[in-house]
């Protein structure tokens, strides 16, 4: 019997197209099929899985490589039979293998890749949360990021990881997690994922838990769509005041820097790295570096989750072989799908166990801001406002921000893939299988 499944058609609009006549799956040995009701949007699917990894001129490759294949990583549903330890009707996330293809209407998950859906979250909050938290867990792992002592910056604050890293950093009960952001989201990072502080990449504003906003620098308004000015470094003149409070950064982890032009643009990497005091150095063995009770900090603590063709290779090569050929400072996260069980009920933990204050004020809407849109091509995190009927996170554990709700329909994905294209989307996008009742 066949199904409804996004596959990737190079000659179809933003390389996209839902067939009506996908192969319906079967559960192999070690297999639980899942009747899906929202499957989560990541930038890799739009990026053809492999397609940032590859130089330039291999450009025309990944679209004729994946061609046909099936589409998405991220899903949520209830389990169609029993197996693998869940029970028929039992509601599960999880996370695929490369061309699993969780746009579809029943997919077929391994059982070491499934957890139960953390009870706190609605279909559509745990359809898109699994690739996001375990990069985050997986990252914070590798890197000694444990909480108590130690502070964390995320670049890309409102992003579809970035969000999500603030609220597990928080969780973990790190003792400062900072955002960079646009100043539209300073809000959302500071109220609703709970950052102890956020500074605005466009002009340089922070904004804290303890007061509503401190000016630190006005001269945005004006600036050039392309290229970087002056005011970039307000940025890391707010997170040099912030961290001669604080203490330096014991992570960084930068989920805005990737292979696109525009992303280097912004060099965050070697703006931070080369300014002392903001990421905490391996020399500096205080007791509260990332690292271990004995307080060494990992060398290699400025985390990418992005970059160009010979990152990936070094990443690669760390991933397969367990060799570490980074320099010192800064290395570029590939994620491991595989046996990612753990990791799911780690996340479904986390969202069930409160954290943030209840009382909180509800957030504001955000303020309209011309000079940011002129910046976002040079910038950092290129997230825009939450759509009408967008979901925010209330207090409590880990909740994602879901900004817009697309069916499965060639209409609705090729608009999901044309907002990951866009890079502007503040949360996730997800796919909608079975309407929300």
């Amino acid at each position: 019997m066949p199904q409804k499944a996004a596959v990737y058609d190079r000659l179809a609009s933003e390389g996209v197209r839902v067939a009506r006549d996908h192969p319906m799956p079967r559960a192999s040995r070690g297999e639980v099929l899942v009747n899906v009701h929202c499957a989560g949007v990541n930038p890799v699917d739009a990026k053809l899985v492999f397609g940032d990894k590859l130089p330039a001129w291999c450009g025309w490759l990944p679209s004729r490589a994946v061609q046909g294949k099936a589409v998405g990583f991220d899903f949520a549903g209830t389990v169609a039979a029993a197996a693998g330890g869940f029970e028929a009707g039992e509601e599960v996330f999880g996370m695929l293998p490369p061309f699993g293809g969780s746009f579809a209407q029943v997919v077929s998950c391994p059982a070491t890749q499934l957890a139960r859906k953390p009870r706190g979250l609605s279909m559509r909050e745990a359809g898109c949360l699994p690739l996001g938290g375990i990069t985050c867990l997986q990252a914070f792992d590798q890197h000694g990021l444990k909480g108590p002592g130690q502070n964390l910056l995320v670049i890309g604050g409102s992003g579809g990881v970035g969000h999500v890293a603030l609220q597990v950093g928080r969780r973990l009960g790190c003792s400062g997690v900072v955002a960079v952001c646009s100043r539209r989201n300073l809000d959302l990072c500071v109220r609703k994922l709970g950052a102890s502080a956020a500074v605005a990449y466009d002009t340089g504003e922070t904004r804290t838990q303890a007061a509503a906003a401190t000016e630190r620098a006005t001269a945005s308004t004006g600036r050039a769509a392309a290229g970087l000015v002056a005011g970039d470094d307000l940025v890391v003149e707010a997170l040099a005041a912030w961290c001669e409070e604080h203490g330096p950064f014991d992570l960084v982890f930068d989920t805005v820097t990737s292979h696109d032009s525009r992303d280097r643009a912004s060099d965050y990497p070697n703006r931070l790295l080369s300014r002392p005091g903001i990421v905490r150095r391996p020399s500096e063995t205080d007791g509260g570096g990332a690292g271990g009770a004995d307080g060494t900090v990992d060398p290699h603590n400025y985390v990418t989750i992005g970059g160009g063709t010979m990152g990936w290779v070094r990443a690669g090569v760390k991933k397969v072989l367990g060799l570490n050929v980074f320099p010192t400072g800064r290395e570029l996260f590939w994620i491991t799908p595989a046996y990612c069980a753990p990791y799911l009920e780690r996340l479904a933990g986390l969202c069930a166990a409160p954290e943030l204050p209840s009382d909180l004020p509800a957030e504001t809407a955000p303020e309209s801001d011309p000079a940011r849109d002129g910046a976002a091509a040079a910038s950092g995190d290129l997230a825009g406002d939450t759509p009408e009927g967008g979901e925010t996170p209330a207090g409590g554990g880990i909740r994602p921000v879901v900004a817009e709700v697309l069916p499965l329909t060639d209409e609705g994905v090729r608009r999901a893939f044309a907002l990951m294209h866009g890079r502007r989307t503040k949360g996730k996008v997800v796919i909608e299988v079975v309407a929300a009742s």
